[in-house]
């Protein structure tokens, strides 16, 4: 259901067709797999869009820096969006076509941490968003379920799926992804002024910082007053 949304919005966007890559996690891994096939796939099935490459980013963010800069160098124009198995790859994916000069890319990425959140904001990707509370919830309601039915499966069987539905963000609602969370949490070793802490105090979370030793996040809490660093 992630990949084939990924591969709704390259589709929304480019509606005359284009040619896309999709940078998967470790090659192997089931969930990297499902969000890669759910958008090649999808593509697969519309008339005009060509998958230009696939290539695993193993889950890492140089990996992915390197793989869509290969990719960027190699299809030139004819590569006009991006999609990734996950932010952390997505990430590598955006320093790639800033390095390049190819922003003009259409990048969408799977979920969305405080980092890819502000890159939403700024207009530079957009993202598929699991919902991991749903996800949480599911799982326990599956288990308390089996508990009271003395049902536990079997590890010869294949469960049936349970799909918990997934969101879009973009620049125009990332604030409301945001806006769900109760606290921030910034854990760089070294930070100058942070922009996503100022913006966490100024909405009023809950912010927890390591103590950088280029001293901004020291600036901006004091210790169990406004914030824990």
């Amino acid at each position: 259901a992630v990949g084939k949304m990924g591969a709704d919005l390259i589709m929304k966007q480019f509606p005359d067709g284009a040619g896309v890559c999709i940078i998967e996690g470790i090659a192997g891994a089931t969930s990297g797999e499902l969000r890669r096939d759910g958008c090649k796939n999808a593509l697969a099935a519309a008339e005009g869009y060509e998958i230009l490459d696939i290539q695993p980013g193993d889950w890492d963010r140089q990996t992915a820096l390197d793989v869509a800069t290969n990719m960027i160098n190699k299809y030139g124009d004819d590569l006009k969006a991006i999609f990734t198995a996950n932010d952390t790859m997505a990430k590598g994916a955006l320093q790639a076509m800033i390095n390049t000069g190819r922003e003009d890319i259409f990048l969408v990425s799977t979920d969305a941490d405080t980092e890819v959140q502000q890159a939403i904001a700024d207009g530079q990707l957009v993202a598929v968003v699991q919902d991991p509370a749903g996800i949480a919830l599911s799982c326990v309601e599956q288990a308390v379920a089996a508990l009271e039915s003395g049902e536990f499966g079997s590890v010869d069987v294949q469960p049936e799926d349970t799909l918990i539905p997934a969101a879009v963000y973009t620049k125009d609602n990332v604030a409301e992804l945001i806006y769900k969370a109760r606290v921030f949490v910034l854990s760089s070793n070294t930070e100058g002024m942070p922009n996503t802490l100022i913006e966490a105090m100024l909405m009023g979370l809950t912010v927890i910082s390591t103590d950088c030793p280029c001293g901004g996040p020291a600036e901006l809490i004091a210790h169990r007053v406004n914030g824990l660093r």
